[in-house]
């Protein structure tokens, strides 16, 4: 198999920087590669036209029109190369512009987000199929286009991020305590607001607890007392599973919407990796994994047992080795790369079957 994945990062000389690109071009390759096969990365600006027939498959991460994609959707289809666009967000439903992160936090307005997802969704019927993070977005597609050609590939990690040596950091007393909130974009503001409060009643009673904020978020600080209230701006991703090692437990708050209904589970699968409980809200992708460790928070007072139980040391080791356990059983790229290949495997035996009508 020879595929080559496209994508449109914004971080022209790291676009691993952004995670869409990391989990749905960088992971999935690297998985395909150990397994034997050719998976190649590149901006879609980058891309020759002529090159294009090393490839058997090309994806295009959250395609948009442009004369470019127009070339290589040509040349694909000329040449027989299967065309695949995926997305990880539900960014297709025109419907749905007004409740979209950039517009709930004020990045941006309905009109130009209405504009962009008729844009995309005109992009996506343009190719062969249409993979997804999540189930809730195949099922976006199916209703918005009556089309059933959709996979669900779960974002899955990477093996070699898995095997980033940390040490457990904790307070000889055993009494320091963090809670880590790793937003990883600044369109969470809203996300955040939703326990902010519970948050700073936990800090404000035990000077043993402290709140770590890693990357962009405005909040209002004046809520939690200086001295253990830590801010960093964006980090190497590799330098995630020290502080996630680190932590005793990381948040994953949501606001209610089908886009946050519709979102995947990274932010379990990473915390879980490295033995670190998570408090979440729930969704469809979440709430599909039982295992102690994860803790889903669908109120105020679950937050607040979910932060108290997770707080109280000690951590029962013997939990944190079985989260660790669960994520490589289940939730690497590498398992993510095996559906994808048994997927393909499907359609070639019957586009032969076809052929042979």
């Amino acid at each position: 198999m020879n595929i080559l994945f496209l994508h449109g990062s914004r971080h022209e000389l790291t676009p691993w920087r952004d995670g869409s690109t990391r989990y749905r071009c960088y992971h999935l390759a690297e998985s395909l590669r150990q397994k034997g096969h050719i998976a190649d990365i590149a901006p879609l600006t980058d891309v020759r036209i002529e090159h294009l027939n090393r490839y058997r498959t090309v994806c295009v991460l959250r395609p948009r029109p442009s004369k470019t994609l127009d070339q290589i959707l040509k040349r694909c289809r000329r040449l027989g190369i299967r065309t695949v666009a995926d997305v990880d967000d539900l960014v297709f439903i025109p419907r749905y512009s007004a409740l979209s992160p950039s517009v709930i936090n004020d990045q941006a307005t309905e009109l130009s987000v209405r504009a962009q997802f008729k844009r995309n969704l005109q992009a996506m019927l343009c190719f062969d199929e249409i993979t997804v993070a999540t189930e809730p977005l195949a099922h976006h597609w199916r209703e918005q286009t009556g089309r059933s050609r959709v996979s669900v590939i779960p974002n899955g990690l990477s093996m070699r991020w898995l095997d980033t040596p940390v040490s457990r950091q904790t307070d000889p007393a055993n009494e320091g305590r963090t809670i880590t909130y790793l937003p990883g974009s600044n369109s969470h503001n809203r996300d955040f607001s939703e326990i902010v409060d519970v948050l700073a009643d936990f800090v404000n009673r035990d000077k043993n607890i402290r709140l770590l904020i890693v990357g962009s978020l405005n909040t209002d600080e004046r809520k939690f007392p200086k001295a253990r209230l830590s801010r960093s701006p964006w980090i190497d991703y590799f330098k995630l599973p020290q502080i996630i090692a680190s932590s005793s437990v990381t948040l994953a708050p949501l606001v209610k919407s089908p886009f946050t209904h519709a979102k995947s589970h990274i932010k379990f699968i990473e915390s879980a990796a490295f033995g670190t409980p998570a408090i979440c809200s729930p969704n469809h992708d979440i709430c599909r994994h039982d295992i102690d460790g994860l803790h889903i928070a669908n109120t105020v007072d679950d937050w607040h047992a979910a932060l108290q139980r997770t707080l109280d040391p000690p951590h029962d080791s013997a939990e944190l080795s079985r989260m660790k356990s669960y994520v490589r059983q289940n939730a690497t790229a590498g398992k993510s790369a095996d559906t994808l290949l048994a997927h393909w495997k499907k359609e070639g035996s019957q586009s032969l079957q076809n052929v042979a009508v």
